[in-house]
Protein backbone atom coordinates (compact mmCIF):
# COMPACT_ATOMS: atom_id res chain seq x y z
CA UNK A 1 0.00 0.00 0.00
CA UNK A 2 1.28 3.59 -0.31
CA UNK A 3 1.80 3.80 3.48
CA UNK A 4 0.41 7.35 3.75
CA UNK A 5 -2.41 8.31 6.71
CA UNK A 6 -5.44 8.75 5.75
CA UNK A 7 -7.03 11.77 6.47
CA UNK A 8 -9.33 12.28 9.54
CA UNK A 9 -13.26 11.42 8.75
CA UNK A 10 -15.24 15.02 8.19
CA UNK A 11 -17.18 13.94 11.07
CA UNK A 12 -14.24 14.86 13.94
CA UNK A 13 -14.60 18.52 11.99
CA UNK A 14 -18.04 18.80 11.77
CA UNK A 15 -18.44 17.50 15.78
CA UNK A 16 -15.37 20.00 16.93
CA UNK A 17 -17.74 22.84 15.36
CA UNK A 18 -20.99 21.96 16.63
CA UNK A 19 -19.04 21.77 19.77
CA UNK A 20 -17.53 25.10 19.92
CA UNK A 21 -20.70 26.51 18.76
CA UNK A 22 -22.27 24.95 21.63
CA UNK A 23 -19.91 26.08 24.75
CA UNK A 24 -20.32 29.80 22.94
CA UNK A 25 -23.97 29.54 23.03
CA UNK A 26 -23.98 28.13 26.78
CA UNK A 27 -21.86 31.38 27.42
CA UNK A 28 -24.51 33.81 26.03
CA UNK A 29 -27.32 32.30 28.10
CA UNK A 30 -25.09 32.43 31.64
CA UNK A 31 -25.43 36.15 31.37
CA UNK A 32 -28.85 35.93 32.10
CA UNK A 33 -30.08 35.36 35.69
CA UNK A 34 -33.26 34.08 34.34
CA UNK A 35 -31.40 31.58 32.13
CA UNK A 36 -28.50 30.60 34.40
CA UNK A 37 -29.50 27.53 36.43
CA UNK A 38 -30.35 26.22 33.10
CA UNK A 39 -27.15 26.91 31.51
CA UNK A 40 -24.61 25.79 34.17
CA UNK A 41 -26.01 22.01 34.17
CA UNK A 42 -25.99 22.06 30.37
CA UNK A 43 -22.22 23.14 30.55
CA UNK A 44 -21.46 21.01 33.25
CA UNK A 45 -22.97 17.79 31.33
CA UNK A 46 -21.01 19.39 28.06
CA UNK A 47 -17.89 19.52 30.27
CA UNK A 48 -18.48 15.70 30.19
CA UNK A 49 -19.29 15.06 26.61
CA UNK A 50 -18.12 17.92 24.54
CA UNK A 51 -14.30 18.54 25.99
CA UNK A 52 -11.32 17.76 23.82
CA UNK A 53 -7.79 19.99 23.37
CA UNK A 54 -9.68 21.67 20.65
CA UNK A 55 -12.71 23.03 22.68
CA UNK A 56 -10.88 23.66 25.72
CA UNK A 57 -10.54 27.27 25.38
CA UNK A 58 -14.29 27.92 24.83
CA UNK A 59 -14.90 25.43 27.53
CA UNK A 60 -12.70 27.60 29.70
CA UNK A 61 -14.21 30.77 28.86
CA UNK A 62 -17.53 29.80 29.54
CA UNK A 63 -16.66 28.17 32.84
CA UNK A 64 -15.01 31.89 33.60
CA UNK A 65 -18.88 33.69 32.50
CA UNK A 66 -20.28 31.28 35.18
CA UNK A 67 -18.62 32.34 37.74
CA UNK A 68 -18.23 35.43 36.94
CA UNK A 69 -15.87 39.01 36.70
CA UNK A 70 -14.32 38.86 39.42
CA UNK A 71 -15.64 35.84 40.95
CA UNK A 72 -19.28 38.20 41.40
CA UNK A 73 -21.39 35.12 40.85
CA UNK A 74 -19.28 32.62 43.04
CA UNK A 75 -19.84 34.98 46.32
CA UNK A 76 -23.19 35.16 45.49
CA UNK A 77 -25.06 33.05 48.01
CA UNK A 78 -28.29 32.85 45.34
CA UNK A 79 -25.53 31.20 42.66
CA UNK A 80 -22.82 29.45 44.83
CA UNK A 81 -24.79 25.89 44.80
CA UNK A 82 -25.58 25.50 41.41
CA UNK A 83 -22.02 26.93 40.58
CA UNK A 84 -20.73 23.91 43.03
CA UNK A 85 -21.62 21.06 40.90
CA UNK A 86 -20.54 22.73 37.45
CA UNK A 87 -17.00 23.42 39.73
CA UNK A 88 -16.87 19.66 40.60
CA UNK A 89 -17.43 18.61 36.94
CA UNK A 90 -14.38 21.02 36.01
CA UNK A 91 -12.25 19.79 38.37
CA UNK A 92 -12.58 15.96 37.54
CA UNK A 93 -9.27 14.34 36.60
CA UNK A 94 -9.18 14.33 32.85
CA UNK A 95 -11.01 17.94 32.84
CA UNK A 96 -8.65 19.85 34.74
CA UNK A 97 -6.14 18.92 32.72
CA UNK A 98 -7.80 19.37 29.10
CA UNK A 99 -8.92 23.00 30.99
CA UNK A 100 -5.97 24.06 32.05
CA UNK A 101 -2.44 23.16 32.46
CA UNK A 102 -0.40 23.03 35.56
CA UNK A 103 0.75 26.00 36.43
CA UNK A 104 -0.50 28.10 33.69
CA UNK A 105 -2.39 31.11 34.97
CA UNK A 106 -5.58 29.24 33.36
CA UNK A 107 -4.69 26.96 36.35
CA UNK A 108 -4.41 29.93 38.83
CA UNK A 109 -7.91 31.08 37.69
CA UNK A 110 -9.32 27.81 38.37
CA UNK A 111 -8.25 27.72 41.74
CA UNK A 112 -9.24 30.89 42.63
CA UNK A 113 -12.81 29.70 41.03
CA UNK A 114 -12.65 26.22 43.35
CA UNK A 115 -12.00 28.11 46.34
CA UNK A 116 -14.87 30.26 45.86
CA UNK A 117 -17.44 27.71 45.03
CA UNK A 118 -16.06 24.52 46.87
CA UNK A 119 -13.76 26.02 49.46
CA UNK A 120 -16.47 28.45 50.44
CA UNK A 121 -19.09 25.35 50.82
CA UNK A 122 -17.04 23.29 53.04
CA UNK A 123 -16.25 26.82 55.19
CA UNK A 124 -20.08 26.24 55.95
CA UNK A 125 -19.83 22.63 57.12
CA UNK A 126 -20.52 21.79 60.51
CA UNK A 127 -18.20 18.76 60.03
CA UNK A 128 -15.22 19.73 61.67
CA UNK A 129 -12.83 17.80 60.13
CA UNK A 130 -14.53 19.13 57.04
CA UNK A 131 -14.29 22.93 58.30
CA UNK A 132 -10.89 22.44 59.37
CA UNK A 133 -9.73 21.47 55.92
CA UNK A 134 -11.42 24.11 54.06
CA UNK A 135 -9.55 26.14 56.50
CA UNK A 136 -6.03 25.06 56.05
CA UNK A 137 -6.55 25.28 52.23
CA UNK A 138 -7.59 29.59 52.98
CA UNK A 139 -4.54 29.91 55.20
CA UNK A 140 -1.34 28.27 52.44
CA UNK A 141 -3.72 30.22 49.47
CA UNK A 142 -2.85 33.06 51.89
CA UNK A 143 0.77 32.13 52.51
CA UNK A 144 1.30 31.59 48.68
CA UNK A 145 0.28 35.26 48.50
CA UNK A 146 3.36 37.52 46.27
CA UNK A 147 4.80 34.75 44.94
CA UNK A 148 4.31 32.03 41.97
CA UNK A 149 4.31 32.95 38.26
CA UNK A 150 1.38 35.21 38.16
CA UNK A 151 1.31 37.64 40.87
CA UNK A 152 1.25 40.65 37.99
CA UNK A 153 -1.86 39.51 36.48
CA UNK A 154 -4.58 41.53 37.12
CA UNK A 155 -7.16 38.87 36.42
CA UNK A 156 -5.59 36.16 38.43
CA UNK A 157 -4.99 38.89 41.73
CA UNK A 158 -8.43 40.40 41.19
CA UNK A 159 -10.16 36.94 40.98
CA UNK A 160 -7.88 35.21 44.11
CA UNK A 161 -8.77 38.47 46.07
CA UNK A 162 -12.61 38.08 45.90
CA UNK A 163 -12.57 34.27 46.53
CA UNK A 164 -10.40 35.17 49.48
CA UNK A 165 -12.40 37.35 50.64
CA UNK A 166 -15.52 35.37 50.51
CA UNK A 167 -14.15 32.77 52.83
CA UNK A 168 -11.96 34.84 55.35
CA UNK A 169 -15.66 36.43 56.15
CA UNK A 170 -17.12 32.81 56.00
CA UNK A 171 -14.31 31.72 58.57
CA UNK A 172 -15.36 35.23 60.57
CA UNK A 173 -18.60 34.20 61.04
CA UNK A 174 -17.85 30.79 62.34
CA UNK A 175 -15.44 31.98 65.05
CA UNK A 176 -18.31 31.57 67.47
CA UNK A 177 -17.90 28.05 67.77
CA UNK A 178 -15.24 26.61 69.96
CA UNK A 179 -14.18 23.97 67.39
CA UNK A 180 -13.83 26.61 65.12
CA UNK A 181 -11.48 29.54 66.43
CA UNK A 182 -8.19 27.79 66.16
CA UNK A 183 -8.43 27.39 62.44
CA UNK A 184 -9.96 30.98 62.02
CA UNK A 185 -7.05 32.47 64.10
CA UNK A 186 -4.42 30.71 61.91
CA UNK A 187 -5.73 31.73 58.62
CA UNK A 188 -5.98 35.73 60.17
CA UNK A 189 -2.66 35.41 61.53
CA UNK A 190 -1.13 35.02 58.05
CA UNK A 191 -2.98 38.88 57.13
CA UNK A 192 -0.88 40.40 59.92
CA UNK A 193 2.45 40.67 57.11
CA UNK A 194 1.48 43.98 54.98
CA UNK A 195 2.70 42.73 51.76
CA UNK A 196 0.18 39.83 52.15
CA UNK A 197 -2.63 42.39 52.39
CA UNK A 198 -1.00 44.41 49.17
CA UNK A 199 -2.43 41.29 47.37
CA UNK A 200 -5.61 41.41 47.09
CA UNK A 201 -5.97 44.11 43.96
CA UNK A 202 -9.32 46.15 44.69
CA UNK A 203 -10.25 43.83 47.16
CA UNK A 204 -7.84 45.65 49.80
CA UNK A 205 -10.04 47.30 51.65
CA UNK A 206 -12.87 44.86 52.29
CA UNK A 207 -9.88 42.76 53.34
CA UNK A 208 -8.56 45.88 55.73
CA UNK A 209 -12.25 45.84 57.54
CA UNK A 210 -12.77 41.93 57.79
CA UNK A 211 -9.04 42.59 60.18
CA UNK A 212 -10.74 45.16 61.88
CA UNK A 213 -13.78 43.50 62.34
CA UNK A 214 -11.92 40.19 63.45
CA UNK A 215 -9.76 41.85 66.03
CA UNK A 216 -13.03 43.83 67.52
CA UNK A 217 -14.65 40.18 67.85
CA UNK A 218 -12.07 38.91 69.83
CA UNK A 219 -11.57 42.14 71.84
CA UNK A 220 -15.18 42.59 72.86
CA UNK A 221 -15.45 38.44 72.89
CA UNK A 222 -17.97 38.69 70.19
CA UNK A 223 -17.20 35.19 69.26
CA UNK A 224 -18.46 34.00 72.73
CA UNK A 225 -22.48 33.09 71.70
CA UNK A 226 -23.94 36.26 71.63
CA UNK A 227 -26.63 37.91 68.88
CA UNK A 228 -23.63 39.68 66.40
CA UNK A 229 -24.64 42.68 65.48
CA UNK A 230 -22.38 42.81 62.76
CA UNK A 231 -23.37 40.33 60.60
CA UNK A 232 -26.83 40.36 61.70
CA UNK A 233 -27.69 37.23 62.68
CA UNK A 234 -28.21 35.62 66.29
CA UNK A 235 -25.21 33.12 66.62
CA UNK A 236 -27.45 30.77 68.50
CA UNK A 237 -29.28 29.83 64.70
CA UNK A 238 -26.62 30.47 62.52
CA UNK A 239 -25.10 26.83 62.34
CA UNK A 240 -28.64 25.00 61.91
CA UNK A 241 -29.81 27.70 59.61
CA UNK A 242 -26.76 26.23 57.37
CA UNK A 243 -26.91 22.61 57.84
CA UNK A 244 -27.93 20.62 54.80
CA UNK A 245 -26.70 23.57 52.40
Amino acid sequence: GGGQASPPPPSVEEDCGKALVAFGKVRGHLGSDKKFKKAVEILAGMLGTHLSKRTAKAAFEALGAAVGEGCKRATDPAFRRDLFDLMRAALRKGCKELLAQEGSREAALLDSWRMATLTTNALLNDDTFEFAKAAKDVMVKLEGLGSGPHTDDQEVTESTGAALCSCLQLLQSRYMFSWAKSSVDMAYKVLNDPKKRACFGSHRDKVEDLINSMAKRKATGAGQGKSDGDTGYQTSGFQHGKKGW
